[in-house]
């Protein structure tokens, strides 16, 4: 398809000046270059990176897919919850357990205070890691770890400082 624009002048009377017009006019020429064999789609809008999931130097990213369809799983999985630790499978949080006003961190604290003082020593992380299921190698060793790294930074201020 071919266009062509045409300046056309006109007078209206004697003596009056010329009104000058253009036309436009299309011209269906058969182009032999162009046939359907030829035609490829325009190409995809160009891929927008700030939604993407995998980041190419974080392999984790590839291994641990984010799924997609959690929004129809989980009601607004991006709100975080304070009180129930949530996920696809358990949407309400676990069932028949009290939060008794404690954030998920602190409930994930009381379970290694096995007796309850607000204090975590090593015999109760080892009772804890045993009632996770770990090993007595790996308890033992991860209880002594576990305190003797963590029993200093997570001091109340007034003590012991």
């Amino acid at each position: 398809m071919t266009l062509y624009l045409q300046l056309v002048s006109t007078s209206l009377h004697a003596g009056s000046p010329r009104l000058a017009l253009l036309h436009l006019r299309r011209s269906c020429e058969f182009n032999p270059r162009v046939s359907m064999s030829s035609y490829s789609p325009p190409p995809p809008p160009p891929r927008d990176q700030s939604m993407d999931t995998e980041a190419p130097n974080a392999p984790i990213t590839r291994e641990r897919r984010l799924n997609p369809d959690l929004q129809e799983q989980l009601p607004k999985p991006y709100l975080a919850r304070a009180l129930e630790a949530v996920d696809p499978s358990h949407p309400q949080g676990t069932k028949g357990r009290d939060p008794r006003g404690m954030s998920v961190l602190q409930q994930h604290a009381a379970f290694f205070d096995r007796n309850g003082d607000g204090v975590i020593y090593p015999w109760e992380t080892f009772q804890g890691l045993r009632a996770i299921g770990c090993g007595l190698t790996v308890s033992f060793a991860f209880s002594i770890l576990i305190n003797l790294f963590l029993s200093y930074p997570t001091q109340p201020v007034g003590r012991c400082r």
